[in-house]
């Protein structure tokens, strides 16, 4: 049996910065699971997690990285204090990053952009499509080319908008700042790759659709006549589950398929014309190119 190779410290901080870099803000845990896979070494052991501390205090002490800190409840502490403030987590990010979501840094790399108002950043994630819905979040799995992906929301940022959009370009601040005009601060923005969405366009159109979140069982859409149009599937939970399955699958396996391949026979498509309130889960469907599975 030959045995795990040792790598130096330097090597382990290189890969400790890619992660950040692909990821965006991360906690401890977090980074360690992704250093440590890249490594194979065991994160939960604690002389990996300690190694893992001591670095990111010296990135931070060598201001390659910054940490921010939190309150149980989510709030930003602006002047932490060790003395006084107890029972907190947080989180690291490369300078520049502030804004960043969990995880966008891996949107990033596949061409598409998200960004959240500070107040919510926390409530987000992003993820491989892979993982399985959980209860107390909401989920919106979706596919770039070969990659199938998933913006995770807490049900604590309820309620919130999201405006999907053609990506044109970095998100200015006139664009987040039309947004929050329009739809208050806690409106989110998705933008990904694909020709036939509708991109933002100041004082006309802020994107091709906003959905809003009311609760945790109903939505409503809203297309901002877009040149093609927002079609939406409502799905059964085993339907959701076979489609979600599906681009799980896509995802590991091929190159080539995407969800288009996937039979839609089974349910009528509602063509969004105004605002329209739907139940969960549900196939939103933006000009037979691009679509987002909300569950």
């Amino acid at each position: 049996m030959t045995e795990k190779r040792k790598f130096p410290k330097s090597h382990r901080i290189q890969v400790l910065m890619d992660v950040l870099s692909r990821w965006g803000r991360l906690d401890k845990n977090q980074i360690a699971e992704h250093v440590g896979s890249v490594l194979d070494e065991n994160f939960e052991s604690e002389s990996f997690q300690r190694a893992i501390y001591r670095d990111l205090e010296d990135l931070v002490k060598n201001n390659r990285i910054q940490v921010e800190y939190f309150s149980r409840d989510g709030g930003v502490i602006e002047d932490y204090d060790p003395e006084v403030h107890r029972n907190v987590f947080c989180q690291w990010y490369i300078p520049g990053t502030e804004s960043q979501i969990t995880g966008s840094g891996h949107l990033k790399n596949h061409n598409g952009l998200f960004q959240a108002p500070k107040l919510l950043k926390n409530d987000f994630s992003i993820l491989s499509g892979n993982s399985q819905a959980d209860p107390r979040h909401r989920h919106l799995y979706f596919q770039i080319g070969s990659a199938f992906l998933c913006i995770k929301a807490s049900f604590q940022a309820l309620p919130f908008s999201l405006i999907v959009s053609r990506i044109h370009g970095a998100i200015e601040q006139k664009e987040m700042d039309e947004i929050k005009k329009l739809f208050g601060a806690r409106a989110s923005i998705l933008k990904v790759p694909f020709p036939r969405l509708s991109s933002f366009k100041n004082g006309i159109r802020p994107g091709h659709f906003l959905i809003e979140f009311l609760d945790e069982s109903s939505l409503t859409i809203t297309d901002f006549h877009s040149s093609n149009g927002t079609s939406v599937y409502k799905l059964k939970i085993s339907e959701a589950d076979k489609i979600r399955s599906s681009g799980a699958i896509m995802n590991d396996y091929t190159l080539t398929s995407t969800w288009e391949d996937v039979d839609l026979s089974f349910v009528k498509p509602i063509k969004i014309i105004e605002k329209t309130t739907i139940e969960l889960p549900l196939l939103l469907d933006a000009g037979d190119e691009f679509k987002i599975l909300v569950v």
